[in-house]
């Protein structure tokens, strides 16, 4: 009788192992399914849009990526920015900032 009852249990160990194991079936591939964030690509980033800006947050804080992602583009674009609005040199040599205080 002992040896039945072994057998019996062996025998339902073995079908949940191959149900669990859903015969030999993969899993699914995972899929990112966080939101991005969203700032416009089309134009140049204002105030509004860095102020809006909401970061997913993981297991130790905000996704770094994420940070790095949009922290590149405002250094790109503030760097276009103040090349823009040097002031170009006179044609006679003279700055026209020098001799005065930047306060």
């Amino acid at each position: 009788m002992t040896w039945f009852l072994c057998i019996i249990i062996a025998l339902v160990l073995a079908a949940t192992f191959v149900v669990a194991a859903r015969g030999g079936v993969t899993m699914t591939q995972a899929y990112d399914d966080r939101r991005d964030v969203t700032v416009p690509a089309d134009r140049a980033l204002r105030a509004d849009d860095i102020r809006d800006v909401r970061f997913t947050v993981g297991f130790r804080g905000y996704r770094k990526e994420e940070v790095d992602v949009l922290l590149a583009r405002l250094e790109s674009e503030m760097s276009v920015r103040e090349h823009a609005s040097e002031p170009a040199a006179r044609p006679d040599g003279d700055d026209p900032t020098a001799g005065h205080d930047a306060y």
